[in-house]
């Protein structure tokens, strides 16, 4: 995945590519996120703070990699494409 990043790094662009995988366990292993983590899918209730945060961490992603999709149930990436919409509706105001 580092290869993947490498080029946007030299740009000053690390943060523009997003990694993404169904697993705690193996967004360790590959320095990412968890699905739920990403879009915003809670596990438990999070603060409207936080929320701020991470909608604002979409607004430089210009290319996610989903790692290990083929693990990830199709709930799951229903509720992953509806958060992201609703990410993309928020930052086109």
């Amino acid at each position: 995945m580092e290869a993947l990043k490498y080029p946007a790094s030299l740009c000053g662009r690390s943060d523009a590519i997003s990694t993404v995988v169904p697993t705690g366990s193996a967004a360790v292993f590959i320095n990412g996120e968890t699905v739920h983590s990403k879009f915003l899918i809670p596990a438990r209730s999070i603060s409207r703070e936080k929320n701020k945060e991470e909608i604002n961490q979409w607004y430089k992603v210009y290319m996610l990699i989903w790692d290990e999709i083929s693990m990830t149930g199709q709930v799951l990436f229903c509720k992953a494409y509806k958060n992201y919409a609703q990410i993309s509706l928020h930052s086109s105001r």
